[in-house]
């Protein structure tokens, strides 16, 4: 079978520095329902099994648990810098945050869709609390730091995030096997992605992926990348 080449670095930000020590590779969401001891027949469903097909969980870093106040204000038993390096507030009263968990993928392929969703088949203290914000966009065309945006769901008022607990899945749009290629993320790989927003800042506008998909086709970003990744090959 063919493969399908991903590679992926995480985040080398001073002030998250789990990231390099602590980060893990993708594993199959299926994986967390395969016991020898016991034969699941929905396994075999064609529908499930297509639909899990390249599916994969991603797991947390490290261990936090968050006190959450009735105003939807975060706190923690750890340094408030380690708390402001890794949690992002985007509606207080909408409970809506993101963990800056930064890691980046990029398809060898011209063309590769990948939706980040949530974890709806694991169970853990994480996904019962919360749930993932789901986006799809084509790392074969396209480059950005993929974090954990997550909502709190009502009544909880603690949070508790488990070191190597899955907190949301990657599903690849390809019947290709995937295969993860883990690189070293450069600060040069980094200078280059940085600033890779999709808000215009002159206009205070957003604009849609396929802007772009054609932008950095046109600008050759993506040889620039690989040409980065394959100096440092982990």
């Amino acid at each position: 079978m063919r493969e399908s080449i991903i590679y992926y670095a995480v985040t080398n930000h001073p002030d998250r520095g789990h990231g390099l020590v602590n980060g893990r590779e993708p594993q199959l969401a299926i994986k967390e329902f395969m016991d020898k001891t016991e034969e699941l027949r929905f396994l075999k469903c064609p529908p499930y099994r297509d639909n899990m097909n390249n599916l994969f969980a991603v797991s947390s870093w490290f261990s936090l648990e968050l006190k959450v106040d009735e105003n939807g204000g975060l706190s923690a038993d750890v340094p408030q810098k380690f708390l402001d390096s890794y949690i992002v507030t985007h509606s207080d009263k909408r409970k809506v945050y993101q963990l800056l968990q930064s890691t980046m993928f990029i398809a060898k392929d011209d063309s590769l869709m990948m939706t980040q969703e949530s974890a709806s088949m694991t169970d853990n203290s994480f996904t019962r609390d919360c749930g993932t914000v789901s986006g799809m966009f084509d790392i074969g065309k396209y480059f950005r730091f993929m974090v954990c945006p997550f909502w709190i769901r009502s009544g909880v008022d603690r949070v508790r995030i488990k070191e190597s607990e899955t907190l949301y899945y990657l599903r690849f749009h390809t019947e290709k096997k995937i295969k993860f290629v883990p690189f070293f993320m450069s600060p040069k790989f980094e200078s280059l992605t940085r600033h890779l927003g999709f808000i215009n800042s002159n206009t205070n506008s957003w604009k849609p992926m396929k802007y772009y998909y054609k932008l950095f086709k046109e600008k050759n970003l993506k040889k620039l990348l690989l040409e980065e990744i394959k100096k440092n090959l982990l």
